[in-house]
C-alpha cells in the first residue's frame, strides 16, 4: 500500500516564517474585573459574596421543596421558586444558588448548606381535592345512551 503525501508550497512557506504579527496579550491582572463583577451571575457579584441571600429565612422564603425522588441509588430534590418561574431538579452535592448547596435528601425533607449554616426544607403535603359525591352506577340499569 502506498501513501501519497501532497504538501502545498504555501503551507511550507507559512510554517517557515516566525509568528511576528500576533497581537500582544494583556497582563492577567487586567482581567480582574471579571472576577469582581461576575458576568455569569444575575446580580453581577462574585460567588459567595451576597451574605443577605445566605440567610436561612431568605432561602426558605425564596424556594419551596416541591418533590423528592428516591429510586434505587438515585436521589433527587425538586425545587420551585416561590415568586418566580424557575423549577430545579438537583442531586446531592449540587448548588441551589450561589450560596446554598444540597447536602442531603430524605423522603420528607432536604438539607442545604451555605458555609457553616445549614437549613432544612420540608416537603409540604399538597392539599387534596375535595371528594365529589358520586353514586355508583347500577350495572343492572339499562343504558339509555345512544351509541354507534
Amino acid at each position: 500500500m502506498r501513501i501519497l503525501v501532497l504538501l502545498l508550497p504555501c503551507t511550507l512557506a507559512l510554517a517557515a516564517e516566525p509568528a511576528q504579527d500576533l497581537p500582544m496579550v494583556p497582563p492577567l491582572d487586567s482581567y480582574s474585573i471579571i472576577n469582581q463583577k461576575n458576568l455569569f451571575s444575575p446580580d453581577r457579584q462574585p460567588r459567595g459574596s451576597n451574605a443577605s441571600s445566605a440567610d436561612a429565612q431568605a432561602i426558605k422564603g425564596k424556594w419551596l421543596l416541591s418533590g423528592v425522588v428516591i429510586r434505587d441509588q438515585e436521589q433527587l430534590a425538586l425545587f420551585t421558586e416561590i415568586k418566580g418561574p424557575r423549577r430545579l431538579t438537583l442531586a446531592k452535592g449540587q448548588p441551589l444558588d450561589d450560596n446554598w448547596q444540597l447536602i442531603s435528601i430524605q423522603p420528607q425533607s432536604v438539607t442545604l448548606q451555605a458555609g457553616d449554616e445549614k437549613v432544612e426544607l420540608e416537603l409540604k403535603a399538597a392539599e387534596r381535592p375535595k371528594a365529589r359525591n358520586v353514586r355508583p352506577q347500577d350495572n343492572n340499569q339499562r343504558d339509555n345512551r345512544k351509541g354507534p
